[in-house]
């Protein structure tokens, strides 16, 4: 009887080891990743936040252009050019009723707008025109401004009259420039469907 109980304190004592380290084990390791120390095991899993306002969105990517060398090819464009392929790809991108917005009393300072009731509720920077209020990006830095001296707002460059178009449209040089500045800054933007010859 006494070799009985010794045998069954064996396979307790056994049993309980086992129970032990698979706790030790399941505590240690969370989903195959390794905890270095204690603290990890009660700190949440970061999560990157995802933005969902529209506007918002846009301007990280301003943010993301300007750090790849945006200005460079802005500088070579010019304005109004820039203007015109910032205004093709935020369109396209976002599928968003842009407007160009020529500048007073320089027409071809021009920057995009984006109503704020399309682009969304936001603690950027709003500029009332016309009794709305809208989001206003400099083509050139590129970013939201909070201060623009509008003249004419229009649906898009090709609704100006005929002697701004000519300063608005891309051409082959210009595509030129585009295709290499994408190619050096890993970055691509929509354009095409509005170049001319």
């Amino acid at each position: 009887m006494i070799k009985n109980i010794c045998r069954y304190k064996k396979w307790i004592v056994v049993l309980s080891i086992i129970v032990l380290l698979s706790g030790c084990l399941q505590q240690g390791s969370v989903q195959g990743k390794e905890l270095s120390n204690e603290k990890d095991i009660f700190t949440p899993a970061q999560t990157q936040s995802v933005k969902t306002i529209t506007i918002e969105r846009i301007s990280d990517e301003m943010d993301m252009l300007n750090s790849k060398g945006w200005g460079e090819l802005s500088g070579e464009l010019g304005r109004t050019k820039t203007t015109t392929l910032l205004w093709y790809h935020i369109k396209k991108n976002y599928n968003l009723e842009t407007k160009i917005v020529f500048g007073n009393p320089n027409k071809l300072d021009s920057s995009i707008a984006i109503l704020a009731s399309i682009g969304g509720e936001s603690t950027l920077p709003k500029i009332n025109i016309k009794g709305d209020e809208y989001y206003i990006i400099n083509p050139s830095t590129p970013g939201i401004i909070p201060e623009f001296k509008f003249g004419s707002v229009y649906d898009d460059p090709r609704s100006a009259n005929n002697y701004l178009q000519g300063y608005f449209g891309l051409k082959k040089p210009d595509h030129d420039l585009i295709e290499q500045w994408m190619a050096k800054s890993g970055v691509t933007v929509t354009y095409s469907d509005f170049t001319t010859d």
